[in-house]
């Protein structure tokens, strides 16, 4: 029995081509919906086009049979796959009833190798959807906390974004704030509304001196100077220590908000951003936390899980930094004089991702770090495109 099953997944061949059994599938979801609410449907084969990429060639000539509750039949079709050997469509059911979905493969030849292939037809099995006069309710809220809550925060509890935030850069989405008249606005958390200590951390001599300067308190530099700048991810604050008036310099310090704990120290760094990327490729997606520490034109990249060292990144542009929609770091500089007057952009993104620093995990935490330096990416649009606001 074992040996006949075999037999029958095996491709039949001839002097001139070879045939290859397919199996076809149907995936419908939801499989209960309101009348009038979209439902997904994916089509495919369990194979790829031999040699096939995102440019092709697709297995096309799909049908997915739809019978609606009155027993008319719908065609949608011919349908074409993408290079992962399916794809799929939104539909939307307008009746009450049970729906059902089944996908038509016609067979195809592939003429590329040798010898050619015919892949053969196949019907997916019948996929059901159930139909009903009330809506569905999409995905349930997660009741927002009105108490103490802490990080991490599951992944699966929704609207938490509207809470939970972090504070990337010293001006939240700037860098470079002063003590003086600098602002700076967290638009999706709010500060409680009355003090609330949670612990105590001493980053320098205070008080009274005593003796000889009477009343005189330790210098503390409020004034002018800011020794505590922090940043915060994740439930975690970063901060430099207290620069010294001379070198050497201080290390930076990893903290838990909550409970003041040091979580790792790195000495003689100083990290100056946090970095919250969102990358989306078609089969990654997430944020990718780092932290840079930047020296001149050099940027060293952190994890901020462990402290460790990640990579760097050489000849960095200089000039106005700020966030871009996804969490990359732009640099505004103007170039030229005149006619020749420039506005240039450098995008961290397009950097870390030649290198593959993104999606590389010899480069993410796992593995023997090399030392990457990555030269800077730089897109000059025509004097006519260029709207000066944007360094604003």
């Amino acid at each position: 029995m074992a040996f006949a099953a075999f037999l029958a997944i095996m491709p039949v061949a001839n002097a001139e081509y070879v045939e290859w059994q397919t199996f076809a599938y149907i995936i419908v979801t939801p499989d209960v919906v309101g009348v009038n609410q979209n439902i997904i449907v994916q089509f495919r084969i369990d194979k790829v086009v031999p040699g096939g990429t995102v440019l092709g060639p697709f297995w096309t000539g799909f049908t997915v049979k739809i019978t609606k509750p009155d027993g008319t039949v719908e065609t949608r079709g011919p349908l074409t796959a993408d290079a992962t050997g399916g794809s799929w469509f939104i539909y939307t059911p307008t009746q009450v009833g049970t729906y059902t979905f089944q996908t038509i493969f016609p067979g195809q030849w592939v003429n590329t190798t040798t010898p050619n292939r015919w892949y053969k037809p196949s019907t997916s099995k019948i996929a059901s959807v159930t139909v009903q006069q009330q809506p569905v309710e999409a995905y349930p809220t997660t009741t927002l906390p009105a108490d103490y809550w802490k990080r991490p925060i599951y992944g699966e509890t929704k609207n938490a974004w509207q809470v939970a935030d972090n504070w990337p850069l010293q001006g939240y989405d700037y860098h470079g704030r002063t003590f003086a008249g600098a602002t700076a606005f967290a638009p999706y958390t709010s500060a409680p509304e009355s003090p609330h200590i949670m612990w105590v951390r001493p980053i320098m001599f205070g008080g009274v001196v005593g003796g000889p300067y009477g009343d005189k308190a330790y210098y503390t530099g409020l004034s002018y100077e800011q020794p505590y700048v922090p940043l915060i991810i994740q439930g975690r604050i970063i901060y430099v220590e207290a620069p010294q008036i001379v070198s050497p310099q201080g290390g930076t310090y990893c903290v838990d908000l909550y409970t003041g704990e040091t979580v790792w120290y790195l000495n003689g760094t100083t990290i100056d951003y946090a970095q919250l990327f969102d990358y989306e490729s078609p089969n990654e997606h997430g944020i990718v936390p780092l932290l840079v520490d930047a020296v001149g034109s050099t940027w060293d990249y952190y994890n901020p899980f462990d402290g460790k060292y990640l990579f760097s990144m050489a000849n960095v542009s200089t000039g106005y930094l700020t966030v871009g929609p996804n969490g990359e770091f732009l640099i505004y500089s103007f170039t030229g004089s005149g006619a020749n007057r420039r506005l240039l952009m450098w995008n961290s993104t397009r950097a870390l991702e030649m290198a593959g620093a993104i999606n590389n995990p010899a480069l993410t935490g796992t593995g023997r770090i090399p030392h990457i330096l990555l030269h800077r990416v730089r897109r000059q649009p025509p004097l006519a495109h260029v709207e000066l606001n944007a360094c604003a």
